[in-house]
């Protein structure tokens, strides 16, 4: 009797059961759980109690900063970021997380860059990955809360008196003072012999050009006469120098640094009349 070769039946063999998350992801779950780690509790919102007892767990706990971070040299994806600040969107921190962080950073020993220069160097890298990028233009909506909350930074008197301390008398960039005079009797104008004849004779002598930028007067407007020690009384044809209006408000900062090369520059300009 010849015997048939029949297909196993399938009926008993044991089917391969899986099972999703409970919060609608319709991911897999290993067996026994209900969610994917983390998904527990989607959607809901953390009372201040459970908050509480979360921070309290985690403080002092190792493993949550630097190389031990299971974040450690990750970056967030662009949906990420995006998701993330669409949750953030209209939140304000109350004023006991603010304190918080305050006092965590104190404890840690201050904010990091706090006293800190920036290097030549360090600038620059900053500013050849800033060329290029797009800008953030501020939203109407954005100008009209940063003006109002001005407008209220501004009605604190204290805030004035701070302001009107930190740039009065020789803290003012337009301050001009003499060694020995006070605020009171400093001298508030130029001396009569500070004239238009001084002036046309020391633009004259600098070529009728910017002696910083070397815009000709002809191009531009006349020439502005700078006092290189900043001393207005001190009419000497040496402390004096041609500049164009651009490079003149350019002057009233970081003065150190353009008196020492404005005298370099006089220097210059006294070879070349001796030469000649």
């Amino acid at each position: 009797m010849i015997k048939l070769n029949r297909r196993k039946s399938t009926t008993n063999r044991k089917r391969k059961h899986f099972q999703f998350c409970e919060c609608g992801c319709e991911g897999i779950v290993s067996k026994g759980s209900r969610f994917l780690v983390g998904h527990g509790r989607r959607g809901k919102k953390s009372s201040p109690e459970h908050i509480r007892k979360i921070s309290e767990a985690l403080t002092g706990r190792p493993g949550l900063f630097g190389k031990d971070n299971h974040f450690y040299g990750k970056k967030h994806s662009d949906k990420s970021k995006e998701k993330n600040r669409q949750a953030h969107l209209g939140k304000k921190q109350t004023q006991e997380t603010v304190d918080k962080r305050m006092n965590t950073i104190e404890a840690n020993g201050g904010v990091w860059n706090k006293g800190k220069k920036m290097s030549n160097e360090f600038c620059k890298k900053i500013s050849e990955r800033q060329k290029g990028l797009p800008g953030h233009p501020c939203s109407e909506e954005t100008k009209v809360i940063l003006s109002e909350r001005i407008k209220e930074i501004w009605k604190n008197p204290e805030h004035r008196k701070r302001v009107t301390k930190s740039l009065s008398g020789i803290n003012h960039p337009f301050y001009r003072s003499k060694p020995g005079m006070t605020p009171e009797n400093w001298p508030r104008d130029y001396p009569l012999e500070f004239n238009d004849k001084l002036k046309e004779m020391i633009r004259e002598r600098d070529g009728r050009r910017c002696q910083l930028c070397t815009l000709s007067e002809e191009e531009n407007r006349k020439l502005d006469i700078h006092h290189i020690n900043y001393l207005k009384f001190d009419l000497d044809p040496t402390n004096l120098i041609s500049l164009c209006h651009s490079c003149h408000g350019k002057t009233e900062h970081n003065r150190d640094k353009w008196q020492s090369f404005f005298m370099g520059r006089i220097r210059i300009l006294n070879r070349r009349k001796k030469v000649a």
